[in-house]
């Protein structure tokens, strides 16, 4: 499928002219033959092919085109990779091949109705079309920072219903979002420093601005993965301390009540002794028994202890 566009950003059916520009746009489907549009605009399928299957951002330079591999995340599911478009860029031509055509139509569409009013050229489309990669992402961080603070506070409260699971939900979310602005850097470098990429001799500067966001988002990144570390330190902290309390506790009981199986084992030897003739014998034993606990928890009380 090929979709066409004017100056005025109407369809025509054919391909895609922006703005008056000499250059086009094809959005095409990964699953069709690039045979029909070989008299236009010729691209290596494999490397295509290769640059779909790969679930990360890729470069690749080949007779005169760049062949950049876009990754869009899922935003209905943020551990999951999303979207992924290969676009292949030539002097005059721009070619969008994925398997969802109708994401990209949607992409291209809102990039070129904001800029309805202003001379587009084919730098100004392909830096767009790379911000798309992380728009939302600022919103999306601080959807993550919130949901930190929230779990450091119920791990500070000592709720019950605090696991490690959400931690490492976060961990895991975190991690993907590092790999990805990671991996699109390396692309953005490979771009930058390509000698003879069209893509660089246009919008160098461009990109320049853009990569600078994307290490902004990568900082960001870095600081939320520290913050998850403390709260998963101050979770292994909180769960040591109720360990703890729980064997101090388990410690006094023990303590408080040794005496008292030092004497039970004493009169269960059945040996015979003066006290069993005494009438006021097991009264005196149970007093002595209750007095030794009162003065075990009195100092225990003094300690501190519990």
């Amino acid at each position: 499928m090929l979709v066409e566009k004017e100056n005025n950003f109407r369809d025509r059916g054919d391909a895609t002219t922006v703005a008056g520009s000499d250059w086009r746009v094809y959005i095409l489907n990964a699953n069709e033959s690039n045979q029909a549009y070989d008299g236009r605009f010729q691209w290596d399928s494999s490397i295509v092919e290769q640059c779909l299957r790969n679930r990360s951002f890729t470069f690749d330079h080949r007779d005169q085109v760049d062949y950049i591999g876009l990754l869009f995340l899922n935003p209905d599911n943020r551990t999951e990779p999303g979207e992924k478009i290969c676009v292949a860029v030539s002097m005059n031509h721009m070619a969008l091949i994925c398997g969802n055509t109708q994401r990209a139509s949607n992409i291209i569409k809102e990039i070129t109705d904001l800029a309805e009013d202003c001379q587009m050229r084919k730098n100004d489309l392909f830096v767009a079309l790379m911000e798309k990669t992380i728009t939302g992402h600022t919103e999306q961080h601080e959807q993550i920072e919130d949901e930190i603070a929230l779990l450091e506070n119920e791990i500070l409260t000592n709720k019950q219903n605090i696991g490690p699971g959400s931690i490492l939900a976060l961990q895991k979310e975190l991690l993907i979002l590092k790999r990805f602005y990671e991996q699109l850097l390396h692309v953005l470098d490979d771009i930058q420093e390509a000698k003879y990429s069209p893509i660089d001799r246009e919008n160098i500067s461009a990109l320049g601005l853009y990569t600078r966001r994307v290490e902004r988002l990568q900082k960001n990144v870095l600081v939320l993965r520290e913050y998850v570390i403390q709260v998963r330190e101050s979770y292994e902290a909180e769960t040591d301390i109720s360990l703890n309390r729980m064997m101090r506790l388990f410690t006094v009981v023990t303590v408080i009540f040794l005496p008292l199986t030092l004497i039970a084992g004493w009169y269960g030897m059945n040996l015979k002794m003066p006290e069993y003739q005494w009438l006021w014998s097991y009264p005196a034993v149970i007093a002595v028994s209750v007095l030794i606990v009162v003065l075990t928890i009195i100092i225990f009380k003094k300690k501190k202890w519990f």
